[in-house]
């Protein structure tokens, strides 16, 4: 079981890959009312319906239960990292900001159109971390 607090444990490549492979997976993101108030929409770690954004693909039950129980929903990866104690170096930290960035702003739509383009923004993200597209280009 996946957990944010045991990250440094995986590599930057495994975490890329863990995430796109479940990001596309879903195919869509983890987009809607946040609970507490349903006024307000946004994306999510993890959805009323299950979708999980692509740093909630990272969180054990327990973290994502602590921060649903916090109303904690918006909150960025360092200052995630820090409410959770968990120790990250700082290419982690950049990693699932870039992956997280590349997951909110790729538009909604069909699909296999948003497949395409979360996958190619992946890629990007690969590039910029010196990491091996492959999950994502596959798509392409």
């Amino acid at each position: 079981m996946t957990s944010f607090r045991t990250l440094n444990k995986l590599s930057n490549q495994e975490i890329f890959d863990k995430v796109v492979l479940a990001v596309l997976e879903q195919g869509s993101r983890a987009y809607g009312n946040r609970p507490g108030d349903l006024s307000q929409m946004g994306c999510m770690y993890r959805t009323p319906d299950g979708r999980k954004c692509a740093v909630g693909q990272l969180l054990s039950d327990e973290e994502q239960d602590l921060i649903a129980e916090k109303r904690l929903h918006s909150l960025g990866v360092r200052d995630l990292t820090e409410f959770l104690g968990a120790e990250l170096d700082e290419s982690k930290i950049t990693l699932l900001q870039h992956l997280q960035n590349v997951h909110d702003i790729t538009r909604e739509g069909d699909r296999d159109v948003w497949r395409r383009e979360f996958a190619r923004n992946a890629c990007g993200v690969a590039h910029k971390n010196e990491l091996n597209p492959l999950v994502a280009a596959a798509v392409l």
